[in-house]
This record gives structure tokens, C-alpha cells and sequence, in this order.
């Protein structure tokens, strides 16, 4: 009783001290949540219609993509930046459409289930499967084959699980199989689009009216012979254009200048840093010496190659052209073996060469093997273990039967160019395994004694034989020196300190630091002006510190570090209408506006002619001839360099010997006569016409609806905050 008395007496004093340890709970949580969301939010490369893009889940699908494109040879297998910025941009555009279709799709119902994914695999057409598929899931001839992909997935696990197998082939396998990881999760989506997409195709209903019409417009053709008069026969100042009319035009073409993005606007100047005379004459030199080396008839290539610190390293196998940089290969087969180039400069990496043909084999460079792996602790017991084996298969015995005696699979694996070559070290043991692979014959085994043990291989099939080459190429990039930049850098950034303010530099008379403009740049964009490797400076544009009217900080890009930029913001557009307050908007209008008075102009200058020979005497005037003219394609003017959509169908439109003046097209005015209609021999078929223009309403209706969708989708591009 007594304590509860005390409890009472001190309620006041227990409530507050209950309070405050609920605020300070309540604060931890509050603190720990906002913690946790601004994690969140440090990891949200975007957004599309409310779904965020996680930083690791895009990283992934760029990691998956980029080695889909290596396996497939479509981009080197050590990628520039540039490269890099370029992968990502791709997966960002498939991931922003795949969101805003899935999220179509879900409304609409519509799902992809695994027994479909699975069908088309096993039918093996689907055009992902043909263009993204590794070689080894192909055939000889070069088509998708789940044969050949069931028999991987088989055995992938062995593969990986395999102590035989070096770090290089591991990795290889793993390489492969998240090709496939990544083809699977594409191939979902395409199909979830291709049901959409028929979808769509199916609201539009062909008729035999629009099908005879779309066949006439194709199969009718005219000869004309024509006369334009360029729009560049008049000067544009001769050409009076009033603000009324600008705004006028504006409110006309208003929809034109919506965006659904942001864009900025900058000033920059970029200094190319060049290699010297001196620097140039040091690597001459240095290259004649690896010439007098390379000249000789017993030499160590690949320790020639490593010592010149050469671009392309000497590697452990012979390799397919396909491996060899471009200017090499366009030298190779000119090459006897143990012949070499003289000295060459290749712009395209800039750089100076020298190669050498050291041998040249035809090779199969798909190699099917299977094997039996004799190991254990006791080196001695393994290595008999082996004997008995090998001795056993070459005297006629069962492959798969010793493989289950000891425990082993009998499967069959194949081995290809892409597994090994580019290699440039590789330890003893792995190199004399895949030699044993090369050079085996069908049906032959081989005994290995390796690390632990003893390993028999069979080669059970060769195919796909082609020439591979082993070639030392010197290569070096016509660098500059330390010295050199540092003389460029320092003039440079001597001449900013000169000039403090973005008027100044853009108001100087200095002609050797040119102030160039860089209009509309994108948050994504992976450079300033070109130069490669500036994606930091397009970050720098972005940072929310950066207003306009400030100037970056020198830096160097480039591929090489061979460029300095200098970078200015000079406006900021926001999403929506860009006004006329924007000079590339009011350029735009404004001649757009000189273009008709133009038209107008010259279309009066035609009044009252009767021929083209009479057009053809106007001053400025264009004459030609034109063949195989429809209505269904824009007339190509080699002359007026234009193609002209309004001729196709005045032209179509117009009568036998029928001359018809002041058609207005993109790059002039044009009068011409008809001289002869006919039509082609190709004949009428109604069904396969429908289904064309079904096919062609279906592209134009979702092309429409995709730009319809992604207009009016809300996407948050956060990703130059990453990358």
C-alpha cells in the first residue's frame, strides 16, 4: 500500500519520464525511417509512373547486356567509357518502355506465362534467340539450337563445380550462362510487347478499298521531268519578318516546342592536347628498335611484344582475324609467314604499328570433349589410377562405363574460340589442357598428369575449321608528354585567369581558344561537344550548385586525357513549352516564316509559264528528270539534295503530258511535266495486301501509342547523379 502511495504521489514525475522515453522511441523510429528513405533515395538511379529503378537492379541489366554484346562481338572486350555510357543509355530506353508496357499490360491483363517463354525457346525462331544468343547455343549455320543450349544448362553446374576447369574458362561459363539469365528476362518482355502490339494491330481493320489503294499507290509510277527553284535563289535578309508574325507562328507550332524533359544549354571551349615534334621523334625511335628486333628468324615475340608495352598483347593462343584490331586485319593476309609490316600510323586509335606473322593454322573452333579426372591425396595412387584408365580406354573399353566405375559423368562438352582465345596468360596446366583440345584428333585420348592427379581426355567432335594467326603487333598511341601537357594546360588556364566572366570569354578576340556552343543538352547525354569521356562535365551542368552564368573548372577528358574543357551554363529549359524567350525556338520560327515568304515569292515568279523550259530560264533554276515516281514514296532530288513528299502526290495525281507549276516543297517551288505513266507488273493479291497494311496500321498505331504513352509517362531520370 505503501508503495503505491509513493507511486501515486510521484504520477506526475512517471509520466513525464514515460513521455520522454516515448518521444525518444518514437524519435529513433522517425530518425531510422527517414534514414532509411534517404538510402532509398541514394539508390533510385529513376522513376517510371511511380515504379522506382534501383541503382543495383539496372547495374545488373548493364552488367548482363554488356556481356551479351562482348559474347556476341558487337562491342570490344575491354569497352571505352564511352562505350559504357552508351550500354547504359540502351537499358535505360528498353527499361523505361518495358515499364510503361507492363504497366499497360496489367491494366489490360495481359501476362506472358513460362510454358510460352518455353515454346519459343524449343521453336527457336524468336529473332532475340538468332541475334543475342552466344555462338555455342548455335548451330553450323549459325541458327539458335536448344539442343545445343539444353546441353549447356546440363552441364553448367559440373562445369563451374570442375577443379580442372582454370579461373579464365570459369569465368567464361559464368559469362555465358548470365547471357542466358539475360536473354530470358528480355525475351519475357518482347513477347509481353508482341501481345500488346497485336493488340493494338487488331483495333485497326483493313478493307479491300485501302488494300486495292495501298497496291495502286505502289505499282503506279510516272517520269517527269522537273524544274525547282531553291528557296536559296533569295537572300534571307531580303526577307522582312515582324515580331507579330513570330508569335503569331509560334502559337501555330506551339506543340512542336513541348518537351518532356529538361535541357540545358552551355558555352565551351576545348583544347586538344597534340604529341609534340619531340614526342613524335622519342617513339619513332624506340619503334625503329623493335623493328631491327622483330626482324630476326629466332625471336621471343611475346617477350618483344610485352617489353614494347604494346597496345595489343602477344597472346597464349592462336586467334580468328575477327580478334585482331581493324588495321590489322586489313594487313594480315597480305603477310607471309614470318614476314612483318614496315612502320604504320592508324589514325582511327592514333597510333604507330608494326606487325608480324609468326604462324598461321586452319583450327575447328568448336571443340567437343568429354573426360575422366583421376585424383585424390595420394599423388602416386592417382597417377596409377590414371595408367589403368587411359590403358583401358585405348584398348577398346567403354568410355561410359570406366566413367561410372570411377564415379564420373560421361558428358560431352564443347570448347570455342570465344572459351580461350584473347587469352594473354594462362598457367601451365591449363595451357597444355586446351593444347591436348587443339590438337587432338577425333576419337584420340590424351593423358594428362596435372596437379593431384591424372586427366584423360576424348575429343569426340571438331567443327567450324577456320585460319587463326599468331601475330606480335606492336602498337603505341602517338602519346604526349608530361611536359607537353603541362606547357598546354598552363597556357590555357593562363588565358581563363585573363578572362573572368563568361562575357569576357566569349567577347575575347583570341582566335586560338574558340567559345562554342553546345544547345539542348540531355541529363544522359555521355558528352560535351564530342569530346569522349566528358560525361562529368555533363554531371557538372546538372549539379544543383551550378547556375547559369557559372564556369567549370578546367579539366582534362577525352579518351587519352587528351582534351581540356572549359564549360559555361548558359540557360536552363524546364520540362514543357519552350517559349520565344528561347533563341533557338524563335530561329526556328523565324525561318520556318522566311521559308514561305520565300515560297510565296517564287511561286509568283512561276505565274504566267507554261513549259519547264520556260521555268528553266528563271535565274537559280534546278532542271532534272525523274523516274519511277508513286505515290507511295517521297520524291528523291539528287540536284535539290531533298526528298519531297508534296511531289509524290501531285506528281501521281497529275495526267499524261500535263504540266503543273507552284508545288511547295522543303527546299523549293516546283513546276514539272508529265511524260509518261505505267505501272508495274506486279499482280494484285488481296489477302496478302491486307495482311501488309494490317501489319503497317499495327507498327503506325503502336509507334503512336508508345509516343502517346511515353508523353504522358512520369519518368525521373536521376541518373547523372550516378553515372
Amino acid at each position: 500500500m505503501a508503495t503505491l502511495q509513493k507511486i501515486r504521489s510521484k504520477g506526475a514525475l512517471l509520466l513525464i519520464v514515460i513521455g520522454v522515453a516515448m518521444f525518444a522511441f518514437i524519435a529513433e523510429e522517425l530518425v531510422r525511417s527517414i534514414s532509411s528513405t534517404t538510402n532509398e533515395g541514394r539508390t533510385h538511379i529513376g522513376e517510371v509512373n511511380g515504379k522506382t529503378i534501383n541503382q543495383s537492379e539496372f547495374n545488373q541489366l548493364v552488367a548482363e547486356f554488356t556481356d551479351v554484346l562482348k559474347m556476341n562481338g558487337q562491342i570490344p572486350e575491354q569497352e571505352s567509357s564511352e562505350i559504357s555510357q552508351q550500354v547504359r543509355e540502351q537499358v535505360w530506353s528498353q527499361t523505361v518502355q518495358q515499364t510503361i508496357i507492363e504497366g499497360e499490360c496489367e491494366k489490360l491483363g495481359l501476362a506472358v506465362t513460362d510454358q510460352e517463354i518455353q515454346e519459343t525457346i524449343n521453336k527457336g525462331t524468336h529473332p532475340l534467340l538468332s541475334q543475342a544468343a552466344p555462338a555455342i547455343f548455335k548451330n553450323q549455320q549459325g541458327m539458335f539450337d536448344v539442343n545445343n543450349l539444353k546441353q549447356f544448362l546440363s552441364q553448367r553446374e559440373e562445369m563451374l563445380n570442375n577443379p580442372q576447369m582454370g579461373p579464365e574458362q570459369r569465368e567464361q561459363v559464368e559469362r555465358i550462362n548470365n547471357c542466358w539469365l539475360f536473354i530470358e528476362k528480355q525475351l519475357k518482355s518482347a513477347l509481353l510487347i508482341q501481345k500488346y502490339q497485336t493488340l493494338l494491330a487488331n483495333l485497326v481493320i483493313s478493307n479491300p478499298i485501302a488494300a486495292k489503294a495501298n497496291f495502286e499507290a505502289r505499282i503506279n509510277e510516272t517520269d517527269v521531268v522537273l524544274a525547282g527553284l531553291p528557296y536559296s535563289t533569295i537572300k534571307d535578309e531580303d526577307i522582312k519578318v515582324e515580331d507579330a508574325e513570330i508569335k503569331a507562328k509560334y502559337e501555330e507550332m506551339k506543340e512542336l516546342f513541348k518537351t518532356n524533359i529538361e535541357t540545358r544549354d552551355a558555352k565551351y571551349i576545348d583544347v586538344a592536347i597534340e604529341a609534340s615534334a619531340a614526342d613524335k621523334k622519342q617513339l619513332n625511335d624506340e619503334m625503329l628498335g623493335y623493328e631491327k628486333m622483330l626482324k630476326g628468324d629466332s625471336i621471343d615475340a611475346a617477350a618483344i611484344v610485352s617489353q614494347s608495352a604494346s597496345l595489343v598483347p602477344y597472346p597464349v593462343f592462336a586467334q580468328s582475324k575477327a580478334n585482331l584490331p581493324a588495321d590489322v586485319q586489313s594487313r594480315i593476309d597480305s603477310l607471309g609467314v614470318g614476314q612483318q609490316t614496315p612502320i604504320y600510323y592508324n589514325a582511327t586509335d592514333n597510333s604507330t604499328n608494326i606487325v608480324k606473322l609468326i604462324a598461321k593454322t586452319s583450327v575447328a573452333d568448336s571443340i567437343e570433349f568429354r573426360q575422366i579426372v583421376a585424383a585424390g591425396q595420394d599423388v602416386k595412387k592417382a597417377r596409377k589410377s590414371g595408367d589403368s584408365i587411359y590403358n583401358a580406354l585405348v584398348a577398346g573399353a567403354p568410355f561410359d562405363s570406366i566413367a561410372k566405375k570411377y564415379n564420373q559423368p560421361a558428358t560431352k562438352q564443347w570448347l570455342t574460340g570465344q572459351m580461350y582465345e584473347g587469352t594473354n596468360t594462362m598457367d601451365e596446366t591449363n595451357k597444355k589442357y586446351i593444347n591436348s583440345l587443339l590438337n587432338g584428333a577425333v576419337g584420340q585420348y590424351t593423358k594428362l598428369e596435372v596437379d593431384g592427379g591424372t586427366l584423360i581426355v576424348q575429343v569426340t567432335d571438331k567443327r567450324n575449321y577456320t585460319d587463326k594467326y599468331n601475330v606480335a603487333v606492336v602498337k603505341r598511341s602517338v602519346d604526349f608528354s608530361s611536359d607537353t601537357e603541362n606547357k598546354i594546360f598552363n597556357e590555357f588556364s593562363a588565358y581563363v585567369a585573363g578572362h573572368r566572366s563568361l562575357d569576357e570569354l566569349i567577347n575575347s578576340k583570341e582566335t586560338k581558344y574558340v567559345v562554342k556552343d553546345a544547345s539542348n543538352i540531355q541529363s544522359a547525354a555521355f558528352n560535351i561537344g564530342g569530346v569522349q569521356n566528358s560525361r562529368e562535365a555533363v554531371q557538372w551542368l546538372y549539379n544543383d550548385k551550378t547556375k547559369v552564368g557559372d564556369i567549370s573548372e578546367l579539366k582534362t577528358y577525352g579518351e587519352n586525357n587528351n582534351h581540356i574543357l572549359l564549360v559555361a551554363l548558359t540557360a536552363i529549359h524546364e520540362k514543357g513549352y519552350r517559349t520565344l524567350e528561347d533563341e533557338n525556338v524563335k530561329n526556328f520560327i523565324k525561318n520556318e516564316i522566311i521559308r514561305e515568304k520565300k515560297a510565296e515569292k517564287l511561286i509568283a515568279q512561276l505565274n504566267g509559264k507554261k513549259s519547264v523550259n520556260e521555268v528553266a530560264k528563271l535565274q537559280g533554276a534546278v532542271v532534272d528528270t525523274v523516274s519511277h515516281v508513286t505515290f507511295a514514296a517521297p520524291v528523291m532530288l539528287q540536284k535539290m539534295m531533298a526528298q519531297e513528299f508534296s511531289l509524290s502526290g501531285a506528281i501521281s495525281a497529275a495526267a499524261q503530258g500535263k504540266f503543273v507549276s507552284g508545288i511547295k516543297g522543303n527546299a523549293g517551288v516546283y513546276a514539272f511535266q508529265v511524260t509518261k505513266k505505267y505501272k508495274t507488273e506486279e499482280k494484285y493479291d488481296e489477302k496478302k495486301e491486307l495482311a501488309q497494311l494490317a501489319q503497317n496500321y499495327g507498327s503506325m498505331v503502336l509507334q503512336g501509342k508508345m509516343n502517346e504513352l511515353q508523353n504522358n509517362a512520369e519518368i525521373e531520370d536521376n541518373r547523372y547523379r550516378f553515372f
